[in-house]
């Protein structure tokens, strides 16, 4: 567990100096009208409207995808929302309707919700199997949440 603990520190310290060589990060779409009065409202719409999902994002997006048991995960930096849809695929997440029909479960994790700088982790899979297994990172970014990293360990 500690193994596992310490290489997942080491790829975020990879992401992270990756993306400050990578240079400024930017919103996909910088006209956030007004913030988001809440993480779960801002989620909801967010799991619902793919259109809304490639709005809200921080470029350039970390994502991580493979195995993380048996193989190395591929980083990839990713630019522009043209380039989520080639190396990803829309949409980004499983709506509620969609974890239902697939028996996915969802895990929030909220740090310092009420700072200038929140974060939240969710985690959709299907609990002990290994076929669906996903990870998403958001921040606010002047009052807007933004997912700034996409782990898709699906199998």
């Amino acid at each position: 567990m500690l193994l596992k603990a310490a290489l997942l520190s080491g790829l975020l310290t990879v992401c992270l100096s990756a993306v400050s060589l990578a240079g400024e990060v930017h919103l996909s779409n910088p006209k956030c009208p007004k913030p988001d009065t809440s993480f779960a409202t801002f989620l909801k719409r967010f799991e619902e409207d793919a259109a809304f999902q490639h709005s809200r994002l921080a470029m350039p997006l970390v994502l991580r995808s493979g195995d993380d048991v048996t193989s190395e995960a591929t980083i990839r930096l990713l630019m522009t929302p043209d380039d989520i849809r080639k190396f990803y695929g829309s949409p980004l997440i499983y709506s509620a309707k969609e974890r239902e029909k697939l028996s996915l479960h969802e895990d929030i994790s909220l740090f310092a919700p009420a700072s200038a700088r929140a974060a939240a982790d969710v985690y959709q899979g299907q609990g002990d199997a290994d076929s669906i297994r996903i990870a998403l990172r958001f921040r606010t970014w002047s009052g807007c949440w933004v997912l700034e990293e996409l782990d898709n360990y699906s199998q």
